[in-house]
Protein backbone atom coordinates (compact mmCIF):
# COMPACT_ATOMS: atom_id res chain seq x y z
CA UNK A 1 0.00 0.00 0.00
CA UNK A 2 1.29 3.05 -0.93
CA UNK A 3 2.34 5.93 2.03
CA UNK A 4 -0.07 8.75 2.70
CA UNK A 5 1.49 11.79 2.81
CA UNK A 6 0.42 14.68 4.79
CA UNK A 7 -1.07 17.01 2.55
CA UNK A 8 -2.92 14.23 0.20
CA UNK A 9 -4.13 12.92 4.04
CA UNK A 10 -5.40 16.66 4.88
CA UNK A 11 -7.01 16.40 1.08
CA UNK A 12 -8.58 13.21 2.13
CA UNK A 13 -10.17 14.06 5.66
CA UNK A 14 -11.76 17.47 3.84
CA UNK A 15 -13.10 15.67 1.18
CA UNK A 16 -14.44 12.91 4.23
CA UNK A 17 -16.07 16.35 5.87
CA UNK A 18 -17.56 17.42 2.65
CA UNK A 19 -19.06 14.05 1.80
CA UNK A 20 -20.44 12.58 5.17
CA UNK A 21 -19.07 14.99 8.20
CA UNK A 22 -15.73 12.95 8.46
CA UNK A 23 -17.59 9.53 9.12
CA UNK A 24 -17.61 6.26 7.69
CA UNK A 25 -20.55 5.91 5.48
CA UNK A 26 -20.27 1.88 6.78
CA UNK A 27 -20.04 1.88 10.32
CA UNK A 28 -20.76 5.81 11.65
CA UNK A 29 -17.34 6.30 13.18
CA UNK A 30 -14.60 9.06 12.54
CA UNK A 31 -11.13 8.44 11.47
CA UNK A 32 -9.50 7.05 14.33
CA UNK A 33 -6.23 8.69 15.44
CA UNK A 34 -3.09 7.84 15.16
CA UNK A 35 -1.20 5.58 17.52
CA UNK A 36 2.54 6.27 18.29
CA UNK A 37 2.39 8.67 15.25
CA UNK A 38 1.35 6.05 12.41
CA UNK A 39 -2.71 5.20 11.68
CA UNK A 40 -4.12 2.13 12.91
CA UNK A 41 -3.95 -0.46 10.00
CA UNK A 42 -7.25 0.07 7.95
CA UNK A 43 -8.65 3.35 10.01
CA UNK A 44 -7.97 6.02 7.31
CA UNK A 45 -10.48 7.05 5.15
CA UNK A 46 -10.64 6.38 1.37
CA UNK A 47 -13.33 8.62 -0.94
CA UNK A 48 -15.20 6.09 -3.02
CA UNK A 49 -17.08 6.55 -5.89
CA UNK A 50 -20.46 5.80 -5.19
CA UNK A 51 -21.73 7.17 -8.92
CA UNK A 52 -19.12 7.81 -11.80
CA UNK A 53 -20.19 10.43 -14.61
CA UNK A 54 -21.53 8.34 -17.53
CA UNK A 55 -22.47 9.06 -20.98
CA UNK A 56 -23.61 6.19 -23.15
CA UNK A 57 -22.50 3.69 -20.36
CA UNK A 58 -19.01 5.48 -20.94
CA UNK A 59 -17.20 6.61 -17.88
CA UNK A 60 -16.51 9.99 -19.11
CA UNK A 61 -14.61 11.56 -16.03
CA UNK A 62 -10.89 10.45 -14.83
CA UNK A 63 -10.16 7.56 -12.52
CA UNK A 64 -7.86 6.32 -10.51
CA UNK A 65 -5.93 4.00 -12.96
CA UNK A 66 -5.69 7.36 -15.25
CA UNK A 67 -3.34 8.67 -12.73
CA UNK A 68 -1.02 5.66 -12.92
CA UNK A 69 2.12 6.66 -14.67
CA UNK A 70 3.70 3.31 -15.26
CA UNK A 71 1.39 0.83 -16.04
CA UNK A 72 3.11 -1.83 -14.96
CA UNK A 73 2.34 -0.82 -11.30
CA UNK A 74 -1.77 -0.71 -9.44
CA UNK A 75 -1.43 1.52 -7.03
CA UNK A 76 0.09 5.40 -7.49
CA UNK A 77 2.90 6.86 -6.55
CA UNK A 78 2.75 9.45 -3.19
CA UNK A 79 3.13 12.06 -6.53
CA UNK A 80 0.67 10.68 -8.37
CA UNK A 81 -1.50 9.66 -5.53
CA UNK A 82 -1.50 13.48 -4.37
CA UNK A 83 -2.40 14.53 -7.91
CA UNK A 84 -5.43 11.88 -8.15
CA UNK A 85 -7.01 13.47 -4.54
CA UNK A 86 -6.81 17.13 -5.94
CA UNK A 87 -8.57 16.30 -8.67
CA UNK A 88 -11.27 14.21 -7.01
CA UNK A 89 -11.57 16.77 -4.17
CA UNK A 90 -13.08 18.93 -7.54
CA UNK A 91 -15.29 16.41 -8.27
CA UNK A 92 -16.61 15.93 -4.72
CA UNK A 93 -16.94 19.74 -4.02
CA UNK A 94 -18.93 19.98 -7.19
CA UNK A 95 -21.57 16.99 -6.04
CA UNK A 96 -20.69 15.35 -2.85
CA UNK A 97 -23.44 12.79 -3.38
CA UNK A 98 -21.70 10.87 -6.43
CA UNK A 99 -18.74 9.94 -3.40
CA UNK A 100 -19.44 7.84 -0.05
CA UNK A 101 -16.55 7.69 2.50
CA UNK A 102 -15.50 4.75 3.93
CA UNK A 103 -12.52 3.74 6.20
CA UNK A 104 -10.25 1.88 4.62
CA UNK A 105 -11.09 -1.88 5.96
CA UNK A 106 -15.00 -0.75 5.38
CA UNK A 107 -14.56 0.20 1.95
CA UNK A 108 -12.55 -3.38 1.50
CA UNK A 109 -15.72 -5.13 2.71
CA UNK A 110 -17.62 -2.86 0.85
CA UNK A 111 -15.95 -3.94 -2.66
CA UNK A 112 -15.41 -7.31 -1.58
CA UNK A 113 -19.52 -7.62 -1.25
CA UNK A 114 -20.20 -5.77 -4.10
CA UNK A 115 -18.55 -8.85 -6.06
CA UNK A 116 -20.92 -11.63 -5.35
CA UNK A 117 -24.07 -11.76 -7.66
CA UNK A 118 -27.21 -11.05 -5.61
CA UNK A 119 -28.66 -14.56 -4.76
CA UNK A 120 -24.85 -15.15 -3.72
CA UNK A 121 -24.46 -11.77 -2.05
CA UNK A 122 -28.07 -12.99 0.28
CA UNK A 123 -26.95 -16.24 1.15
CA UNK A 124 -23.54 -14.56 2.32
CA UNK A 125 -25.39 -12.34 4.92
CA UNK A 126 -27.83 -14.83 5.57
CA UNK A 127 -24.84 -17.27 6.82
CA UNK A 128 -22.77 -14.44 8.38
CA UNK A 129 -26.14 -13.69 10.23
CA UNK A 130 -26.22 -17.44 11.38
CA UNK A 131 -22.84 -17.26 12.31
CA UNK A 132 -23.14 -13.99 14.22
CA UNK A 133 -26.18 -15.02 16.05
CA UNK A 134 -24.48 -18.52 17.12
CA UNK A 135 -20.62 -16.74 18.10
CA UNK A 136 -21.51 -13.28 19.13
CA UNK A 137 -24.25 -12.63 20.57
Amino acid sequence: MTKVNDETHKIILEMANIINNGICNLDDLPELKKRNGKFQKGMSFVIHHHRYLKKNGIITEKIYSDFIKDKTKKTLSPTERLAYHKYLKKQVKKNPKRFKVFHNKCHYAVESVARYKPERRKRLFKMGNEIYKNNYS
